[in-house]
């Protein structure tokens, strides 16, 4: 059976492994991609805006002198750079940062970019009595400029070109130009139109990409290959960040520190491929006993695994322990070639403590491993129960024979 871990990384290889990208995910990817994209990318998408807005004030600062334009005309390009563009890319970008939901956060995007357009075209028309014109293709810019800083997806990029290049078109032909310069925006509109659609395709199936890597990347650094339960690394970050909460909140906190017996001897006796398939049947068998947000299921190191429940008081922890066991010696396993299959049990230490800003993780480790190896000196296939606060104070109880 797979576990959750094995079946994302699966999902991964196969979008990464395609000969020719796409712009779609599966649900199950589709939904951590969104969440990345508006949870986990908050500053990188903050330091975006920043750096664009510093390089937009001066340039709408200065384009009018640049273009050359009218003093006549200078106050109504004005009103506009900083009335009605400045604004609204404002308002835009800002809604991506508050706590709204995700369509009104669209309607207001859209919206946005509605008016930022008819804005620039109206300007565009008002600024023929004046004897001044403002090229359609830097209207186009513009809005793309805006759509690019609202972070819009491909879908709604592409479809705003294409009606935001047709409308240009459009309102080229229906204006007085010569028909050769109506001819010459409308190739440039269209050419930008489509470079800009093909960037957009590009750039979105890079992001995807490097957000796949980044998570294969992650997820194979915190996950056992052959237990499928979670590194060393990983449980050393976790236990830590359990005991804190634990500690902040006064909830007692197990840890059951575990070792497969005679694993050694199975392994020479039935070749070290067969002890490989022994303790990823054991994995297996043990990442279906948590299921809680806080639950820790690892490989410690080698044939040793740990288990941590948080809000897990004495008896519990018992329990725990008990079944712990029993789905150990229940295990299925590979059938030998020419022997029956081995027996296979744990000897376990069980801590059960609950945290002061004194207690380290170490400690707890420390002594759940000592009681551990208590346990196999007692006859292998239980585990020994240690109560109070380590490293002192602990009271060892044998249960479990």
């Amino acid at each position: 059976m797979q576990s959750e871990s094995q079946s994302l990384e699966r999902h991964l290889r196969r979008e990464l492994g395609r000969p020719l990208p796409r712009v779609g995910f599966d649900r199950e990817l589709r939904e951590r991609y969104r969440g990345a994209l508006h949870g986990d990318h908050k500053l990188a998408r903050m330091c975006y805006y920043l750096t664009v807005l510093v390089v937009a004030v001066p340039s709408l600062m200065l384009a009018p002198a640049l273009m050359r334009t009218p003093p006549a005309f200078l106050f109504v390009i004005d009103c506009a750079a900083f009335g009605l563009v400045l604004p609204l890319c404002l308002v835009a970008a800002a809604a991506d940062f508050l706590p709204l939901s995700r369509r009104f956060v669209v309607v207001v995007q859209v919206t946005a970019m509605v008016v930022f357009w008819l804005g620039l075209l109206a300007l565009q028309r008002g600024a023929r009595p004046y004897h001044f014109y403002l090229p359609p293709e830097l209207v186009n810019i513009a809005v793309l400029f805006a759509a690019m800083l609202c972070g819009f997806p491909l879908k709604r990029m592409l479809r705003g070109i294409a009606v935001f290049t047709g409308l240009n078109i459009l309102s080229e032909w229906l204006s007085d130009s010569p028909l050769q310069a109506f001819y010459m925006d409308a190739l440039l509109i269209t050419v930008l139109g489509l470079t800009a659609a093909a960037g957009a395709f590009f750039m979105e199936v890079l992001q995807r990409r490097l957000w796949l890597a980044g998570e294969l990347a992650k997820l194979t650094a915190c996950t056992d290959p052959l237990t499928g339960l979670i590194t060393r690394s990983e449980f050393n970050h976790r236990f830590a960040e359990v005991l804190a909460l634990a500690g902040r909140q006064q909830r007692p906190v197990a840890v059951m520190l575990m070792d497969l017996d005679n694993f050694k001897s199975i392994n020479d006796g039935y070749g070290h491929i067969y002890g490989d398939d022994v303790l990823r049947r054991v994995g297996t068998a043990l990442r279906d006993l948590g299921r809680r947000p806080f639950d820790i299921q690892a490989r410690y190191g080698g044939e040793e695994l740990v288990i941590v429940r948080y809000d897990c008081d004495e008896s519990a922890a018992q329990q725990m322990a008990l079944g712990v066991l029993d789905k150990v010696r229940q295990a299925e396993l590979p059938q030998p070639a020419q022997s029956a299959a081995p027996r296979v049990t744990v000897s376990a230490g069980v801590v059960v403590l609950v945290p002061d800003p004194s207690t380290r993780a170490a400690d707890a480790l420390r002594v759940a491993d000592d009681l551990m190896y208590q346990a196999k000196r007692a006859g292998k296939d239980r585990y020994l129960l240690a109560r109070g606060a380590p490293p002192a104070g602990l009271t060892p109880a044998l249960a479990g024979v």
